[in-house]
């Protein structure tokens, strides 16, 4: 699945060292309008910093909670 995510990544132009599972797992939850607090826990992060990280790509398309 990692190898399929990273020639979508170079496809769409995103930096894929930026892209795994975890990360395009987040991002689309939060495309799909999860509240980050409930994609946390989908995630099993303790922490909503953690979550943050994995939704890098959500957030550097000028997205905003």
């Amino acid at each position: 699945m990692t190898t399929a995510l990273r020639r979508a990544a170079t496809t769409a132009g995103v930096d894929p060292s930026r892209l795994t599972p975890h990360t395009a797992g987040a991002t689309a939850l939060l495309d799909a309008g999860v509240p980050l607090a409930d994609v946390q826990e989908l995630l099993g992060h303790a922490s909503r910093t953690r979550t943050l990280v994995h939704a890098g790509p959500y957030f550097d398309r000028d997205n905003s909670l």
